[in-house]
């Protein structure tokens, strides 16, 4: 049930990969990354706008305060070390990154299965070092075969980010319509736009994450 997909990615391209990555496969779902240093999980919890760190210099009572949120959804993203991880019983989580190749083959099983449990499916990424990888040997013990992929294109990610938008205006009450009525046929007719192109501009502004996604201008001055 669960899709293995390997990205070529340098540690100083992280930080700016990943996001993309989640836009582009958490499906609006939980994620948990998996780094190797407790000082890598802080980091990456700390650029990523709600995530929450789970490591060993954590307390435990508020490791346990972490989880419970992570569980109930009051955030989305966790990023946790090896040591933390251990143990985790949380059903739906939809992508699993992997910041690294792990040191054997055992740990990378242990990770991505933390996605596709309980008859769901999900995703496992794995970022890696072309230098220093052991992807064979993955692929050969663990009995998977790795999708290669490239790092998220704008237009990936657009389409992405739109999917997330139309849900967001689609769960929006018909009773509101009435009251932005007149201010949307003004809108329409003086635009110059069609319907849809002014739609696809609604759509963009629907989800604020569309703010970060390079290579795409949401304003005349490229801004």
């Amino acid at each position: 049930n669960v899709r293995h997909i390997i990205l070529p990615c340098n540690s100083t391209s992280r930080a700016q990969v990943i996001p993309d990555i989640i836009r582009c496969y958490s499906s609006g779902g939980r994620t948990i990354i998996f780094a190797e240093k407790k000082e890598s999980a802080s980091e990456f919890a700390g650029l990523l706008p709600g995530a929450r760190a789970l490591h060993g210099d954590i307390q435990q009572s508020q490791r346990e305060i972490t989880l419970k949120g992570f569980r109930s959804g009051k955030f989305l993203t966790l990023v946790a070390t090896n040591v933390a991880a251990r143990g985790l019983d949380i059903n739906d989580v939809q992508l699993i990154i992997q910041c690294e190749s792990p040191r054997d083959v055992e740990a990378y099983i242990h990770r991505s299965g933390r996605t596709g449990r309980a008859g769901n499916t999900g995703v496992a990424v794995m970022l890696y070092d072309p230098r220093r990888s052991n992807i064979s040997k993955i692929e050969r013990e663990a009995g998977i075969k790795f999708e290669h992929v490239s790092a998220p294109q704008p237009d990936e990610i657009a389409k992405a980010i739109g999917g997330e938008a139309t849900e967001l205006i689609s769960d929006v009450s018909d009773s509101v319509i009435p009251s932005f009525k007149a201010a949307a046929e003004e809108l329409l007719n003086n635009s110059g736009l069609t319907a849809v192109e002014l739609l696809a501009k609604a759509l963009a502004k629907a989800e604020d994450k569309v703010d970060g996604v390079q290579g795409l201008a949401l304003t005349a001055d490229g801004q």
